[in-house]
């Protein structure tokens, strides 16, 4: 295993569980969804229950009950969480203390659809959860099937989300740079236009927070560099990705302007750069689903497809749990990692990695880096 394979390889997802005991029960007692999502979630995340301390360890202590066989069973980490439980029937807001989380709590279905819908994440009543947003929900299309971004989501229940990160360096290879009469010019290609239909289709209508979106990509890949001296190429480079930062932050604010605030971040990885070798894997990875292409995220020109390749569309738990396919929280979390190295290399590295935040420059720092996905 090489160094960098040690360091992202981690089991760990962001998907703990916050529940009660009541639902527990229910779960096992009729071996619901519920239960296999419960029994099939990486050992190194926690399970949060409304009891005391005193009470949870009594029950780990005497077994024979549902909350120690879970513990046996999957190795979770079982921990005390009754304040907050409880703070958030008062307080909606406080999910966003771990917003990828998923939320079985003693709230109506009509409570937790509504706090979906406000919050982005995965919350059912704990009388009847329903696990359709996790489990029931895989796709595997065509590009030149599809045509469009929009007819491959058209059939598709896309999760609650409020973060989203887009890797493929190759996403504006499109795009043209030129030197005309010593001034720069740019030509956009597919890579904006189908950012902007694939985030049509996966950001939510409405939130009562901010949206996080993180594209990750080579900023010296486009038509036209090699046209030209190798002493102009970092100008043209510096100014392709001051050119994307502008155009796509008021790009992307217009989709949702009137419901919400996004926050876009751009991070420019090139060939030299440590972990460059991963952005070459084409992924959209939001906090309850992953979306990936074989061969490029610009998937679509017009109305047809620009390469014939699958599309695949998966939930954390949309394959696996009843049949021998590797379950795709695993690739989430290992995606997730790898972001959130490439984000530590810059944190320590300031100079690594080109970043910049809503198109400002001069306020952006990746220290300071804001996607839930990677901070929270």
């Amino acid at each position: 295993m090489s160094y960098i394979e040690s360091n992202i390889i981690n089991n760990e997802s962001d998907m703990n569980i916050y529940t009660t005991v009541d639902a527990l029960y229910n779960a096992i007692y009729h071996s619901s969804d519920f239960f296999l999502v419960i029994k099939n979630l990486p050992g190194n995340n926690t399970l949060y229950v409304d009891i005391d301390n005193t009470k949870l360890e009594e029950l780990l202590r005497t077994g024979d009950n549902p909350i120690c066989d879970i513990s046996v069973g999957s190795g979770l980490c079982i921990e005390s969480a009754k304040p907050f439980l409880s703070d958030i029937i008062n307080n909606k807001e406080m999910v966003m203390r771990d917003p990828s989380a998923l939320y079985v709590l003693n709230m109506q279905s009509e409570e937790c659809n509504e706090l979906q819908m406000k919050y982005g994440v995965v919350c059912q009543p704990a009388s009847s959860p329903n696990m359709d947003f996790l489990i029931n929900n895989h796709k595997c299309g065509s590009s030149i099937e599809a045509g469009t971004w929009g007819n491959y989501f058209s059939k598709l229940d896309t999760t609650p989300a409020n973060s989203i990160i887009i890797c493929d360096r190759y996403i504006f290879s499109d795009d043209d740079v030129a030197i005309q009469e010593g001034k720069l010019s740019f030509t956009s290609g597919n890579g904006c236009e189908n950012i902007l239909h694939i985030l049509d289709r996966m950001l939510p209508p409405s939130l009562n927070v901010d949206f996080h979106i993180m594209i990750i990509f080579d900023k010296t890949i486009y038509h036209g560099r090699e046209r030209y001296p190798s002493t102009r190429h970092k100008e043209m480079d510096d100014a392709h990705f001051r050119y994307l930062a502008s155009h796509l932050n008021k790009a992307i604010k217009k989709l949702r302007k009137e419901n919400y605030i996004i926050t876009t971040e751009l991070i420019s990885v090139t060939q030299n750069d440590y972990l460059h070798e991963e952005t070459h894997n084409r992924r959209i990875v939001s906090n309850y689903s992953e979306l990936f292409v074989e061969h490029k995220l610009a998937a679509f020109k017009g109305s047809r497809g620009a390469v014939d390749q699958h599309i695949v569309y998966n939930t954390l738990f949309s394959e696996g749990l009843k049949d021998k396919s590797d379950l795709p929280i695993y690739s989430h979390t290992r995606r997730l990692n790898v972001f959130r190295e490439i984000v530590n290399y810059g944190k320590h590295n300031e100079k690594a990695y080109d970043y910049v935040r809503n198109g400002n420059f001069s306020g952006s720092k990746i220290s300071e880096l804001k996607n839930r996905l990677i901070v929270h």
